[in-house]
């Protein structure tokens, strides 16, 4: 074992600036590890069992200490300025980089790739040379992905829309009635799945875990109904979606659920079968009026 030539003794001072260091906020592993090392090896522990109990090599903890014992508490915990030529990849790259993946494409190409990005900023005088998969990593950092696209419903704002949104903020800002309850519908399939191979069960630290092979045993609709100033649900599972279903469902949610109501104010969508004419279309003519 080697002789212990730096003995650290801290000072009340620098044992209140490193406690906190080791026990909360957020700081690099590497000057966590630091302050730790100064900690026990004020409480006089041997470098073999500082660096045993903190996983590190014995001629860390004596470099940590001897930066302490030579230079004070600041030179041992933090890093100093490395020599060499400056980053070439500085804010003002990056943020030109990221203003470029989000502008419009050059006319012809329908989006930006990463080598496009690269040749551009080139083309530009940012660097004399730059790879694609540079320009890939630097992206990553800020979460941007200019290969993909995922596709979503922009509404206009139309006179339609705004009385259609303040007439359903209306009824959710209703107060509990039980005898005109406000209740949230919708439906979506499903497929029924079946495991070929038996999944395996889980265990301590590893989900369950199941093969990437099924069986498709068809289809199926889930329609839901949800109250949520009650906390209830009305949930049916049905072959298909159509007029017939979406009105047995309602007819059974009303007497079944809601005998009580004297209306039930609902919120869905505008789906084709959502109308008054799927209860013509399934019960007898004095029904549905009712």
């Amino acid at each position: 074992m080697p002789a212990k030539k730096y003995c650290v003794t801290l000072s009340d001072e620098e044992r209140q600036q490193l406690f906190p260091l080791t026990r909360k906020g957020v700081h690099s592993t590497r000057i966590v590890t630091r302050a730790r090392i100064l900690l026990l090896a004020d409480e006089a522990r041997a470098y073999e069992n500082i660096a045993m109990y903190l996983h590190c090599s014995q001629s860390t903890v004596m470099r940590i200490c001897k930066q302490y014992c030579t230079n004070g508490l600041s030179f041992a915990l933090y890093e100093r300025p490395r020599s060499g030529a400056p980053g070439k990849i500085t804010g003002r790259f990056e943020a030109t980089l990221t203003a470029r993946a989000c502008s419009t494409p050059p006319e012809g190409r329908a989006r930006w790739t990463l080598r496009l990005l690269a040749d551009k900023l080139v083309e530009l005088g940012y660097l004399e040379e730059l790879s694609h998969t540079a320009v890939g990593d630097l992206l990553a950092q800020n979460d941007l992905k200019p290969w993909q696209k995922k596709q979503w419903c922009i509404g206009a704002l139309t006179t339609e829309f705004l009385w259609r949104m303040e007439n359903i903020l209306d009824l959710y800002e209703l107060p509990y009635n039980p005898k005109r309850p406000v209740i949230c519908f919708d439906e979506r399939p499903c497929q029924l799945l079946d495991n070929v191979v038996t999944p395996l069960p889980m265990e301590p630290g590893k989900p369950i875990r199941q093969d990437y092979h099924y069986d498709r045993n068809g289809v199926c609709s889930l329609l839901i109904a949800f109250e949520p100033l009650r906390g209830s649900r009305f949930v049916q599972i049905r072959k298909q979606r159509t007029k017939k279903d979406y009105a047995l469902f309602m007819n059974e949610l009303a007497y079944t659920q809601y005998p009580q109501a004297e209306q039930l104010l609902l919120i869905q969508d505008n789906l084709n079968t959502h109308s008054p004419g799927s209860f013509y279309a399934a019960f007898p003519a004095q029904k549905p009026l009712r």
